[in-house]
């Protein structure tokens, strides 16, 4: 039995190869979800960051449904390029994957404990058909939200931030965290289907935004992706057992 080092894998599980490889299942099972859920529907029953990136490629003349999951693969692929060197010159350690779902699933079951009773109060319980559609909501919220709201947006705050004012890197990520934060409560009552705008629900999902946003800057896009995907799972799971 192979024996894992605290320190080493406190550091390697932040590489970007193993934030790729966790983010595949939730990829492959958000899409084969939506589709299960009903293949005319495609457009329509999806979360509601893909559906944001995806309309935002659709104006740059990028069309299909699968867009924003070629887009992220691309993505995903010129980051490890681009570290390529990085991750040549160290060994690749499958053990750290499952490692790194059991942390996720300890943030996630922190999370959920942390918002407490409060966010029972905004949530009605779902069943059948639309307690499935949760559970895809769910993965699509893993990957989709935290690129949006975390991977892009925290990171391009932070650099904003820093060429305007001259903060430091410290100042500059704690602020890109607060703003993200907000802008990640605020989309949720945005659309047709957004919940009905609320100042408590609103903190409660602030809150929620700025964990999310220090675990990133602190752990990484696959763990904060799996945390927040799990905790979601929780909440469904709870709402309906």
């Amino acid at each position: 039995m192979t024996k894992i080092k605290p320190s080493s894998y406190w550091l390697e599980s932040r590489k970007p190869v193993y934030s790729f490889i966790l983010s595949l299942p939730l990829i492959f099972l958000y899409e084969a979800g939506v589709f299960l859920i009903n293949s005319d529907d495609l457009y329509v029953l999806r979360n509601g960051a893909d559906v944001l990136i995806r309309n935002l490629l659709e104006s740059m003349g990028i069309l299909g449904i699968y867009s924003t999951a070629i887009i992220l693969f691309i993505g995903f692929f010129l980051v490890l390029f681009l570290q390529r060197k990085t991750l040549l010159s160290s060994t690749f350690k499958k053990e750290f994957l499952p490692f790194m779902v059991l942390e996720s699933l300890v943030w996630g079951l922190f999370l959920y404990v942390s918002m407490g009773v409060l966010r029972q109060m905004f949530f009605a319980n779902p069943s059948g058909r639309v307690w499935f559609g949760q559970i895809v909501m769910s993965l699509g919220a893993g990957i989709y939200e935290e690129i949006l709201f975390r991977l892009l947006l925290i990171i391009i705050i932070a650099k904003v931030l820093k060429l305007i004012f001259n903060w430091r890197e410290f100042a500059c990520q704690c602020y890109s965290i607060l703003i993200a934060a907000c802008f990640f409560s605020l989309f949720h009552f945005v659309g047709v289907y957004a919940d009905t705008p609320d100042i408590s629900l609103f903190f409660i999902r602030f809150f929620g935004g700025c964990f999310l946003g220090c675990l990133f800057l602190l752990r990484g896009f696959g763990i904060t992706s799996y945390t927040h995907c799990l905790y979601d799972l929780i909440v469904v799971v709870n709402l309906t057992v």
